[in-house]
């Protein structure tokens, strides 16, 4: 199971290790970009504990590996901002529609994680299991997905389960900003980092591992996602993300492109994440604009399917044009995860894109 997790070889080795000499104990820290496999390690790692089939990995196959794959075992304990919370039982469960067709949904629909932060309660139950002993496997294990999303209460109150890990408990945080932790928190986990693969090897990756036709498909997903192997199989699994990404490159710099309104007109009224995910596009395209006019290799653009078109793009902006329009998006980018007034954001937009 361990082996689906690409370009993570210290990490991996590291864990395996520990279950090898039964050394896994304690808390630990996955830290690192988010889409390195940090989440889907925890996973492993926590059927892998409770697998009666392997010493050092999951079989994946076993009646509690299934369990803990579907969110079923009783012995693992995972709070995720795209799980509810089942106060009965004191465990994440998967949202209703993962669920059995027929099964009452109602329990944990009134404790889903709510906003973008997680609550003390949900910290109050994982304190109330850690000390109790597993039901059926080896080991209970708790995973925090994007801990640094824990309010300061939580964190406060996180500390306790921490000094007391028992032997037979196991906790797992993850998160891609860790900075965002307390102190007191980090120095009492091992920390494990998860880092990005080089962009010439996830390349390689896609190309060998998944049916990608085209020239320069691979190469785009590979840069797009800057060497992080989740985003890229996840944008490689949509068949149309790549044509479009050259949709929206053709509204707005193509010959028969749409003009400023109707390209801002059909954004408000798209949804948010199609806003995001076209500010994104649009900001790999700059970004290759200005890389190319600085003088950089082939290996360094992105949108390389789109090489003569970029370098006609180059002669038209002068740098500092284009250091606007890349400080423009990036912020774009920041206000639209954080709620900003989509009309406002696209008005600026609007004005920033088209000034020249």
């Amino acid at each position: 199971m361990f082996e689906q997790i690409k370009g993570q070889d210290k990490p991996i080795q590291l864990l395996k290790s520990c279950l090898r000499n039964g050394r896994l104990t304690g808390a630990y820290l996955f830290s690192g970009p988010e889409g390195t496999g940090k989440y889907s390690a925890a996973m492993i790692l926590a059927q892998a504990v409770n697998c009666p089939d392997s010493a050092d990995d999951a079989c994946g196959r076993c009646a509690s590996c299934v369990k803990i794959a579907g969110y079923s075992h009783p012995d693992v304990f995972v709070i995720n901002m795209s799980v509810y919370f089942d106060p009965v039982n004191g465990r994440a469960v998967p949202p209703p529609q993962h669920r059995d067709a027929g099964e009452d949904n109602h329990r944990g629909k009134k404790e889903a994680v709510q906003g973008r932060d997680i609550k003390i309660d949900y910290i109050r139950a994982l304190r109330d299991g850690i000390n109790m002993r597993p039901y059926e496997g080896r080991k209970k294990v708790f995973i925090i997905n994007d801990a640094h999303t824990l309010t300061r209460d939580a964190q406060d109150a996180f500390l306790k389960p921490l000094e007391e890990a028992v032997p037979d408990s196991l906790i797992i945080l993850i998160s891609d900003k860790p900075s965002l932790l307390a102190k007191t928190i980090i120095s009492r986990c091992r920390t494990l980092k998860f880092g990005a693969l080089r962009r010439d090897e996830l390349e390689n990756i896609l190309s060998k591992e998944h049916s990608l036709e085209g020239p320069g498909v691979a190469h785009y997903f590979a840069y797009f996602s800057e060497g992080r192997m989740g985003y890229a199989a996840r944008l490689a699994g949509k068949k149309s993300a790549f044509t479009e990404k050259n949709r929206v490159i053709d509204e707005f710099t193509g010959p028969a492109g749409l003009r400023e309104s109707a390209f801002i007109n059909r954004l408000e009224k798209a949804g948010r994440e199609e806003i995001l995910e076209t500010i994104k596009i649009l900001a790999a395209w700059f970004r290759d604009v200005y890389v190319l006019k600085a003088g950089a290799g082939r290996q360094e653009i992105i949108n390389l399917d789109r090489k003569e078109d970029l370098e006609r793009c180059a002669s038209a902006y002068s740098f500092e044009e284009l250091e606007g329009k890349l400080r423009c998006l990036s912020d774009s980018v920041f206000y639209l995860e954080h709620n900003l007034n989509v009309k406002l954001l696209l008005s600026t937009i609007r004005m920033e894109l088209w000034k020249n």
